[in-house]
């Protein structure tokens, strides 16, 4: 071998390490900043230990390969319209669950999962087997390696930029649920246990079946609970510390409740307060 083709031969050998690093390098970027969404877009804990919850979750997923982590991101961050909301966990005792979810088309959420698969597949076909198929011994073999490798570093870059989209995303969703979060009610909430009524669920909808089966602007409670059921199946009353629906109404003293008798069993009613 002449020291000229020896000369190039080291060279292109060398710019191929170059862009290998480049490419190992951009992959632990992206999953440090992978882990860091996949840890800040949900928390789910029992009030009595949410205090260390975001620290016990990042401790969990320290250790996650990339390919959990995908799996943890789809269908939990990143969700096709129609599934947003879906598979929130359930705790026994009081406990809070706070989910900021991307919604995409399907066939967007086809694309980015295939893309998202595919970039797995290329982490682990360079780290276990980017030699085998070229042969760095050979100028030739230089070359195509540092094809591939340049389409790789392309291929992570923008599976990066995509990631940093959603980052800054949550970003910006944090920073308006701590704008609410502050509020006086909320922070009762977890002090004293007090139930921020304005806020949850089961009381928007007791207010839209209020709304809906209002007779004189009055709706019948047990009417009520069957329309909140058929539209909220996921909202009961020992969620909130409350024993019944009725309870639920009572407690968070925003509507008004009587019971009426004529022609058959007492029933509850109730409405919307002024």
């Amino acid at each position: 071998m002449s020291k000229a083709i020896d000369y190039d031969l080291k060279t292109s050998a060398h710019e191929v390490q170059r862009l290998m690093g480049q490419c190992i390098l951009r992959l632990q970027v992206y999953e440090l900043l992978l882990k860091s969404v996949v840890t800040a877009h949900e928390i789910s804990s029992p009030i009595a230990t949410l205090a260390t919850a975001q620290t016990d979750r990042a401790d969990e997923i320290r250790c996650n390969t990339l390919g959990m982590l995908i799996r943890q991101m789809l269908g939990s961050l990143l969700v096709p319209q129609g599934q947003e909301g879906k598979g929130q966990p359930r705790n026994d005792a009081p406990s809070v669950t706070f989910r900021m979810q991307i919604i995409l088309t399907q066939d967007d959420f086809n694309r980015t999962e295939a893309d998202l698969r595919n970039l797995v597949e290329m982490r682990n076909h360079l780290v276990h087997h980017f030699i085998e198929e070229h042969d760095v011994r050979t100028l030739e073999g230089c070359q195509k390696a540092q094809e591939a490798l340049a389409q790789a570093l392309d291929d992570i870059g923008r599976a990066h930029s995509d990631l940093r989209s959603w980052a800054e995303d949550l970003e910006t969703t944090r920073e308006r649920f701590t704008d609410q979060f502050v509020s006086a009610e909320v922070q009762n909430f977890f002090v004293e246990g007090r139930v921020p009524w304005r806020r949850v669920v089961i009381v928007r909808a007791l207010k839209e079946a209020a709304q809906a089966l209002a007779e004189d602007g009055w709706a019948p409670v047990d009417a009520a609970v069957r329309w909140v059921n058929a539209r909220y199946p996921d909202e009961r009353p020992d969620d909130y510390g409350c024993t019944s629906w009725r309870q639920v109404i009572h407690e968070s003293r925003l509507f008004d409740l009587q019971n009426r008798t004529a022609e058959g069993p007492r029933q509850a009613w109730f409405r919307l307060r002024d």
